[in-house]
């Protein structure tokens, strides 16, 4: 049930803009997904974020991206346990 807060959050991620400060981070550390500019999640490689358990059902913003850049897709690299324990890789409708 957990991945799911995950996609949802690395779906609104990718939706995001990139304008918004970080919000402090802290908890668990949930997974770590990776930010591509172009479809596909292999071109543009924007570096990798992290979720932790603070980041579950928020919606946060990429920084860091450069000057006009966008995340196109996502992809998620790791799911840590024993935190993640029990997530499923259910995704939401359209992700």
């Amino acid at each position: 049930m957990r991945f799911a807060s995950i996609a949802v959050g690395a779906a609104a991620l990718l939706a995001a803009g990139t304008d918004a400060a970080v919000l402090r981070r802290d908890g668990p550390r949930l997974a770590q997904i990776r930010a591509f500019g172009a479809e596909g999640c292999h071109n543009l490689n924007y570096g990798f974020y992290t979720i932790d358990q603070s980041d579950a059902n928020t919606c946060h913003t990429f920084v860091g991206l450069p000057e006009g850049a966008v995340a196109n897709s996502v992809k998620l690299e790791a799911v840590y346990s024993p935190a993640a324990n029990g997530c499923t890789s259910v995704l939401p409708a359209g992700a």
